[in-house]
């Protein structure tokens, strides 16, 4: 795996714990506090129902007080006469307010005068009836026994009722009470109509003590008390609904009212949250493509090339090649290095490693047959190498290599073509020994023979050609001798210039090319062979330091 593909992976990683962590912050801080306000909301909502219906017990009780301290009611109770009731107490008064209970009582606690009505059904209904439990359980609910007014909740077996119960004295409230006025309105669908218009919210309405509520509401009823009268639940991700439960006028839990709201901090909530993670996502791909961007121009692309430019060196074997990186951060000083390792490794031998000569001295590749073996392990070469260097002197590398072709066509194949690139004609001067140059490039010669008659019986062919380079021992004269034959397998590219190397059993061409090597180092240059494998021919490169004018 490439390192551009790793720091690939790692910007991935670190931009899905960027996006994990954005997402963990934000449903630890923000969305709880959406939560909050929602909760607040649903509190202001549930507070905002209790008052709503203590505005109504409000408005019966001031009814109730108006009348109760007024001249005419207090004389009635005194002395009930026909015009009170005539002219004050008619139809009108009850469906005006709303009311649906109209009761007076002496101070014995008897009822002097009642009337009630059932808007919903229109028939009357009884007063001493409808509060005939109430009076009997709870005598202080006459107004009249305690000084004190009563208003609120009141429970009875067939309605929900809002209630007011007050002494009844003088218009100046200067005498004794003389009894008790008592009105009272029903929650039916009307009164539940008015009110949900008055706060525009739908509201139902339960006795909390009602043997037939709905599991949702019981639930709630066993979670609520009138020190925590408040509960929420959710209904979907837009509605919730409210619960609010209310007392009666004994401080008693009496109804449960549920009002269904929208969950306006939810939805807004949820929507920014969604616009925030959106954004953190956006901000984390830009940052990454930004850091990818950023990384492959300065450190991954660097890297790359850095890693294919030694690849080169390696696949060619070129190791005069240097990479020559201008930076000055660590990749630059990893390149400097690695040039300046090379720079060890290829520096010319100041002397040659000569190898010991075969008797007789000869100019060249012998044309006669090969000596009969001798004793020991290999047999004898017909290759005569030339030790210890003549002396050096500037040559024009085309006449050294027009004569190691023609001393090479003397001796060679006359069926394989030996061809030579104009531009050899063209090359600087080398300075170097020319009868063992010449040798070498002789031997260089033969082993594409050998290799191509191994190879093919006909179609042979040799090409040489050169130019000039650039590398960092300075500039250098290439020469190139290639052939079509039987190739060189990648693993051997080394071992053909070691002396120990049998190449098939021929003892002339391993060594020979071993002696070229060390030749051609000793002048400072380099000797190096190409081949894509077997059957894919081979290239000889010959470098020499250019001769200084």
């Amino acid at each position: 795996m490439s390192i551009t593909v790793k720091g690939t992976l790692i910007l991935a990683v670190v931009g899905l714990l960027y996006l994990a962590l954005s997402f963990g912050i934000i449903g630890q801080f923000v969305v709880p506090s959406y939560d909050e306000i929602e909760r607040q909301q649903a509190e202001r909502e549930s507070q905002n129902l209790a008052l709503t219906f203590d505005r109504e017990i409000a408005q019966l009780a001031s009814f109730a007080e108006d009348w109760s301290a007024w001249d005419d009611t207090y004389n009635f109770l005194q002395n009930p006469q026909e015009e009170y009731l005539h002219g004050d107490l008619v139809y009108s008064s009850f469906a005006d307010k709303k009311l649906n209970l109209f009761g007076l009582f002496d101070l014995a606690g008897k009822p002097v005068w009642g009337l009630g009505f059932d808007f919903e059904w229109e028939q009357e209904i009884s007063v001493s009836k409808v509060l005939e439990a109430e009076l009997r359980q709870n005598p202080g609910f006459l107004a009249h026994r305690t000084g004190n007014p009563v208003s609120g909740i009141l429970l009875t077996p067939q309605w929900i009722m809002l209630v007011a119960s007050y002494p009844v004295t003088t218009t100046a409230r200067n005498a004794d009470p003389v009894g008790t006025l008592v009105l009272a309105r029903t929650i039916d669908k009307e009164a539940l109509q008015a009110i949900e218009n008055k706060i525009n919210l739908p509201i139902f309405i339960w006795r909390a003590d009602g043997p037939e509520l709905p599991a949702e509401v019981t639930a709630q009823v066993d979670a609520l008390s009138l020190a925590a009268p408040t509960a929420v639940a959710p209904l979907d991700d837009e509605r919730q609904s409210v619960f609010r439960l209310l007392p009666d006028i004994h401080g008693k839990p009496a109804v449960l009212l549920r009002a269904d709201t929208l969950r306006e901090a939810h939805v807004l909530g949820v929507g920014r949250v969604n616009e925030a993670l959106g954004a953190l996502l956006l901000l984390g791909i830009v940052l990454i493509f930004v850091l990818l961007i950023l990384m492959q121009s300065f450190v991954f692309g660097p890297i790359s090339r850095l890693a294919r430019r030694i690849a080169v060196i390696e696949t060619m074997e070129d190791f005069d090649y240097r990479l020559n990186l201008r930076r000055r951060d660590d990749i630059g000083v990893i390149a400097g290095s690695f040039d300046a390792l090379l720079d060890r490794l290829t520096a010319p031998l100041e002397t040659a490693a000569p190898i010991q000569p075969s008797p007789g001295p000869s100019p060249g590749p012998s044309p006669g047959p090969s000596p009969g073996p001798s004793p020991g392990p290999s047999p004898a070469p017909s290759i005569k190498i030339e030790a210890p260097l003549e002396s050096l002197e500037q040559l024009s590398i085309a006449e050294v290599v027009q004569a190691a072709v023609a001393q090479q066509r003397q001796n060679g194949q006359s069926a394989i073509a030996i061809d030579t690139n104009p531009r050899v004609g063209e090359l600087p001067a080398v300075t170097a020994p020319r009868q063992q140059l010449a040798q070498a490039i002789g031997i260089l010669i033969s082993h594409g023979e050998s290799a191509i008659l191994e190879a093919r019986d006909q179609g042979g062919r040799i090409s040489i050609d050169g130019d000039r380079q650039l590398r960092a021992a300075g500039e250098m004269v290439h020469l190139r001798i290639a052939d079509n034959g039987i190739g060189i397998e990648r693993d051997d590219l080394q071992l053909i210039f070691r002396q120990d190397q049998d190449l098939e059993g021929d003892w002339d061409r391993s060594h020979g090319l071993a002696w070229c090597d060390t030749l051609v180092s000793s002048l400072g240059g380099r000797l190096y062979a190409e081949s894509n494998g077997k059957n894919q021919g081979a290239t000889f490169h010959l470098l020499l330091p250019i001769a200084e004018s």
